[in-house]
């Protein structure tokens, strides 16, 4: 008599809630856009993301891109000065939509499917008037999603990120303290251009030695790095070439090793949003110890 085959279980689809807070975490990227942002010609303009995250079901950000133009085009016919459309708001306004696609070409593994951010290029007011027309959206998709309960808005600034709360038109927000740390992570979201970012390995050799790789899209920055004492290297696998920035070996005993080392990312990079990865800890106390928590201590570095 033949056996019967079991069953397969069948796996439960995860269910979203009906209500969960919108969380919207607003990051300094650089402070000068023009590196990442062909477009942008003032030296002086930074790049700030504000990124969101609504696991709901339906969610805010489902369809996005076309639910945003069709407010802007609302917007557009009582204030002509508003751009109409996305395309326009990023030529005229400096506000660009990202949403996070498959892509990693560095495989950098932080990336989250359909994340979605904006990215505004400018002064601090320029991120305030990003704020206020996002503000102006979370009011009308209020009132698309006729809910009886309205979403919250959490709202999680980088430490070297303020937004003033008056003129806020939406009445829903919860306003947290800045940290250094959000709760959605800069680089769940690709860049503002392309699907590349920067990441610095430090390889700890000994308690007084260390080795920086810089790795991804270092191009804007090679000469200065070259000058740095950072010199490109190159790998090649399966036919496909990698291209590196290499401190190797710096003796961090020596006297004025680390500040020059930390003046980096200031100097060459214009405080960039840069990831992070330290393979081996260092020995506590020791000078690379010292380094490494200096370094996690750089707003613009990200574990």
């Amino acid at each position: 008599m033949l056996e019967s085959t079991p069953t397969p279980q069948r796996t439960q689809a995860l269910r979203l809630p009906v209500f969960a807070p919108v969380v919207l975490g607003v990051y300094k990227v650089t402070d000068r856009a023009r590196d990442v942002w062909d477009s942008v010609v003032d030296d002086s303009a930074a790049l700030y993301q504000l990124q969101i995250k609504h696991d709901a079901k339906p969610s805010i950000c489902y369809e996005l891109y076309s639910s945003f133009n069709e407010f802007l085009a609302g917007v557009h016919e009582e204030n002509e000065d508003v751009p109409s459309t996305l395309p326009e708001l990023a030529r005229q306004a400096l506000i660009r939509l990202v949403i996070t696609n498959a892509d990693d070409p560095d495989s950098v593994g932080t990336f989250v499917r359909w994340r979605t951010a904006f990215y505004c290029a400018g002064s601090l007011d320029a991120l305030l008037n990003a704020f206020h027309l996002l503000d102006e959206f979370f009011v009308w998709k209020e009132r698309q999603m006729a809910k009886e309960q309205p979403f919250e808005v959490q709202v999680h600034l980088q430490s070297d990120v303020s937004i003033a709360r008056e003129g806020a038109k939406y009445n829903n927000y919860q306003w947290n303290e800045p940290t250094k740390s959000l709760p959605v992570k800069i680089f769940e979201c690709q860049p503002c251009f392309g699907k590349r970012i920067i990441t610095l390995t430090l390889e700890v050799q000994t308690a007084n030695v260390a080795s920086l790789v810089f790795s991804g899209h270092t191009y804007p920055f090679r000469r200065k790095l070259e000058d740095s004492g950072a010199p490109r290297a190159t790998f090649t696998d399966n036919g496909q070439t990698s291209y590196f920035h290499v401190m190797k070996d710096v003796e961090l005993a020596e006297n004025g090793a680390q500040t020059k080392l930390l003046s980096m990312f200031s100097e060459i990079f214009f405080n960039l949003a840069i990831r992070l990865v330290v393979p081996k800890e260092p020995e506590k106390g020791s000078p690379t110890y010292e380094l490494v928590d200096a370094l996690r201590e750089l707003t613009c570095l990200h574990a």
